[in-house]
């Protein structure tokens, strides 16, 4: 590990001097993977600083995206708010700058994603104010771009929503629809939507293995939302959730594939009411999943 960090290093000083953007964003794409975003953050502000023809709008996107990454790192680390603020207010102003060079499935993410971060780190009216934002943003993702990952990000945000008893006010027909979209497109068609089990033992790619947990946890919120009581039925439904992210962990997979996963869990956990069945269930799978992510690479 430290000897891969190592020549990064090197790589990275070559690319400082050849003040190329491109070679520059590749090199933050790698220290992204590696969990070192403030390393990424400032090779890809050196990407786009350099411009020329090479620079890409994808390293706006993941300037922006690294950028409210870290101020929640910062945020669960205790740091001041107007330190973790600095962060925030950097990254809206690039994933703001992507949208406006042109409405994508993957920007609305991105911004949803924002502002799913956002709740995490806000209480009460503001916290409300931010996850009902991700909804939105992630349904209109789902709508301009079909995306297994928009559509469970709606759904599994609708369900939270629901469980923190946030009136859905103007957003009430994107509710509506997420509960639609899950009866047709995730319930009845989970396949379409994800490997089987048995397929996903043996699948190729970490996200296809993954998918099955995504899946899995998309329907413990659908069932917590429907009874918050019931325990033994969202209890057996973590057992699945572990099981099928543990395969996607086991293949080779880096340092930020498995962050994504077991982040995502804890800002569902954070956003649940504190004595919600499903935050306490939800928080026993991240904790199981959590020793994982501190390996550079996992292989079968």
């Amino acid at each position: 590990a430290q000897q891969v960090r190592s020549d990064l290093r090197d790589l990275q000083s070559c690319a400082m001097k050849l003040r190329s953007s491109e070679a520059l964003a590749e090199v933050a794409d790698t220290w992204a993977e590696l969990m070192e975003f403030r390393s990424a953050i400032r090779m890809y502000r050196l990407a786009l600083e350099r411009g020329g023809s090479d620079v890409t709008i994808r390293s706006i996107e993941q300037l922006g995206n690294l950028l409210s990454r870290r101020a929640q790192q910062l945020h669960r680390r205790g740091v001041a708010k107007l330190a973790v603020d600095v962060y925030v207010k950097r990254s809206q102003t690039w994933l703001n700058r992507a949208l406006e060079l042109g409405t994508t499935g993957e920007r609305l993410a991105l911004m949803g994603g924002f502002h799913k971060r956002l709740a995490t780190m806000t209480t009460d009216v503001e916290r409300a104010e931010h996850l009902s934002a991700a909804i939105r943003l992630f349904a209109e993702a789902q709508r301009i771009q079909p995306k297994r990952y928009h559509l469970l990000n709606w759904i599994q945000l609708v369900e939270v929503a629901k469980l923190n008893a946030i009136e859905p006010g103007e957003s009430a027909a994107i509710f509506e629809a997420a509960d639609d979209a899950f009866e047709q497109r995730v319930r009845t068609a989970g396949g379409a939507q994800s490997l089987s089990p048995l397929e996903a033992e043996v699948a190729p790619d970490f996200w296809s293995r993954a998918g099955v947990g995504d899946l899995r946890l998309t329907e413990l919120l659908v069932s917590a939302a429907s009874d918050p009581a019931e325990s033994a039925a969202l209890e057996q439904a973590a057992h699945g959730i572990t099981a099928a992210y543990v395969g996607a962990f086991r293949l080779r997979s880096s340092a930020r594939q498995r962050d994504s996963v077991t982040t995502h869990l804890q800002d569902l956990v954070d956003v649940l009411p504190a004595d919600a069945e499903a935050a306490r269930i939800l928080s026993g799978v991240h904790g199981e999943l959590a020793r994982w992510t501190s390996l550079d690479a996992v292989a079968v």
